[in-house]
Formats: structure tokens, C-alpha cells, sequence
């Protein structure tokens, strides 16, 4: 099944992850789970002009451990269709096995980059919002709306951020594999990105 994924994301300092958890709770936010994710990005770089596919696809593999349950998925992410916001078709497909999925990719000669984070996951109202440590790179409030208009979107998290106390902040529409790239780039080293 596919949907539409909308989202931004806004870096936060540690001293206020106590805060935004808080607030979250008090606006009647629900925490849905608290997870260990390991995302296995397929490093299409190499291959985009070759097999003639946009530059800005995603094939990753996800796998998901939280208290009770594990969990995984390959996920593929359509080009993104805004400037504003991160809006881009997705189709996902839950899996028994990561490791068997992470085999096939590797006998068709294919890399993967890994991204690695601790992740809360809330729901409040039509947003799931999450809070999320990414190994590397530091904490992060995302908030994501499913199957909703770039407006609608838009309208409904201005009112969330100003509930936070986050009116104002730059969002960041690029993912956490890109601004990892981006920080090895800068400062050459990769964290959790592996070659």
C-alpha cells in the first residue's frame, strides 16, 4: 500500500528534550512506543545515471526493536514533490527478516549507508511526531502527517510548534542519511554511515 509522507524535522538542544517531552505530554500527546532503529539505506549514488532513475529515490530497510516487539520493513520513498516541506510518495513492506533482505542487497553488489537512532514516537491528533536521538548528529523533534495536503499540514504544524515553543525554528526537509553525508563532508567522519 502506498501513502503520502509529509514532514519536517528541527534540531534540538538536549537541555530542551525534557521540555518538549513534557509539553507533548501535556498537550495530550499519546506515546505509542520507544524504539532502537537501525535504517539500512541501498546507495543508489552510483547507479542513478546508469539505470536512469531520479537522483532523489530511497530504498531502505528498517529495522525496529522497541520493549516488546521487533519489527522489519523496506520502505521505498518516491522523489520529493515540495520545496516547503518533505512530501514524497511511500510504499512500505513489512518483512520476517532483515538479514535476509540486507543479503540480497549485498550478492547484487550493492552498499548500503546505515543511520542509527533512538526514537519516541507520539501521536496527537493527525500528527505523529517523533523525538529522536540520531547517532552522530544529536536530537531532533519530526513531525509527520500521512495522506494530508502540503496546507493543511503546514497549518496544523505551526500550531503544534507554537504550543512547543518552537515557532521561529528553520525546519530541515533533507533526511538524517543526507545530513549525516553532509557532516562527513565537513568534517570527515562518517559516525554511523557505513562504506
Amino acid at each position: 500500500m502506498s501513502t503520502y509522507e509529509v514532514e519536517i524535522k528541527i534540531p534540538l538542544k538536549e537541555r530542551e528534550v525534557a521540555e518538549v517531552r513534557s509539553k507533548l505530554n501535556a498537550l495530550g500527546a499519546k506515546l505509542i512506543e520507544k524504539v532502537h532503529e537501525v535504517d539500512y539505506y541501498v546507495d543508489l549514488r552510483d547507479l542513478i545515471d546508469e539505470l536512469h532513475i531520479p537522483k532523489d529515490i530511497v530504498l531502505r530497510v528498517r529495522h525496529k526493536k522497541g520493549a516488546s516487539r521487533e519489527s522489519c520493513e523496506v520502505t521505498f520513498k518516491g522523489p520529493r514533490e515540495s520545496d516547503e516541506v518533505k512530501l514524497r510518495k511511500e510504499i512500505t513492506l513489512l518483512i520476517d527478516d532483515c538479514s535476509k533482505a540486507l543479503e540480497i542487497i549485498k550478492h547484487l553488489n550493492l552498499k548500503t549507508l546505515t543511520v542509527v537512532k533512538e526514537r519516541e514516537v507520539y501521536w496527537l491528533g493527525d500528527l505523529k511526531i517523533y523525538v529522536d536521538n540520531v547517532k552522530g548528529l544529536g536530537w531532533f523533534i519530526e513531525v509527520e502527517g500521512m495522506d494530508m495536503n502540503v496546507g493543511m499540514f503546514k497549518h496544523l504544524l505551526s500550531k503544534l510548534l507554537r504550543k512547543l515553543g518552537l515557532s521561529g525554528r528553520e525546519y530541515i526537509i533533507r533526511s538524517y542519511l543526507e545530513l549525516l553525508i553532509e557532516h562527513y563532508e565537513k568534517t570527515g567522519k562518517y559516525h554511523s554511515i557505513n562504506n
